[in-house]
Order: C-alpha cells, then sequence, then structure tokens
C-alpha cells in the first residue's frame, strides 16, 4: 500500500490564504468581484479537503512557530464549528506527523485520546451513517 501524499507546509498555507481571501462578503467574493463562490475558493478548498488538512483549521498567524505554514509537528487543535468558543467546554481535535487524530476536551487538555487514521475514519463514518450508542 502506497503511503498518502502529504502536501508541503507552504502549499497548504498557501490554500488557507487563498480560502481567507475569497472567503464571501455580501453574499460574493470580494477578490474576485463575483455573487456566490469563486473557483479560486473551491479549488483552494478541495484541495485541503482531499488531503485531509481541512478540519485543521487555518495556521495561526500569531504562533511564530507556524510562520512558515502548518507545522505537523507541533498539532493545532480545532473545534468544531457549533461550539461557541464560550469557554473550556468543547471537544478539540489535531492530527499529527502520522496522520494520527489526537483528541481532548479544551475543559482538560492534558488528557488526550490518540487514534489512528483507520480508527477514526470508522468513528466518522459510524456517526455520518447513522449509528447511536
Amino acid at each position: 500500500m502506497n503511503a498518502p501524499l502529504i502536501p508541503s507546509a507552504p502549499l497548504a498555507s498557501r490554500w488557507w490564504q487563498t480560502i481567507i481571501a475569497h472567503r464571501l462578503v455580501d453574499g460574493g467574493c470580494p477578490h474576485c468581484r463575483i455573487r456566490g463562490r469563486c473557483w479560486l475558493w473551491a479549488n483552494a478548498f478541495g484541495q485541503l479537503v482531499a488531503h485531509d488538512l481541512w478540519h485543521l483549521g487555518p495556521p495561526l498567524a500569531d504562533d511564530p512557530s507556524n510562520a512558515g505554514g502548518m507545522d505537523m509537528d507541533k498539532p493545532t487543535f480545532v473545534r468544531p464549528n457549533r461550539c461557541d468558543n464560550s469557554g473550556p467546554n468543547c471537544v478539540e481535535v489535531a492530527i499529527d506527523a502520522d496522520l494520527n487524530r489526537i483528541i481532548r476536551s479544551s475543559r482538560r487538555p492534558s488528557q488526550q485520546i490518540i487514534v489512528d487514521k483507520d480508527e477514526w475514519t470508522a468513528f466518522v463514518d459510524s456517526i455520518r451513517s447513522g449509528q447511536t450508542y
């Protein structure tokens, strides 16, 4: 089995810069001056999803260790869009250099669960299929 291709950090960072520059403002792309999403945004989004990087969120601009893009040796934890970010009540997920998922509670960030890519995929597939526990 072939190892998955992982894009370089500068390339992933460029995709995020495109996503941010072409985000919707008043229902259209301010860069391309069209209504709705532009092709550049859609292409960058597709690349991030295809390479399983979308859920990581953009690199933090104020983090000097991440100035060149995503640092796969120092995972960036992200929260679901539905998390209100008003306090430590959210599940956070990151991806490490080996493509394992690191799951933690924002309430107790030092306690982490690490699952490999296959376990994560099975978990996500079970949620999408409506399986309940």
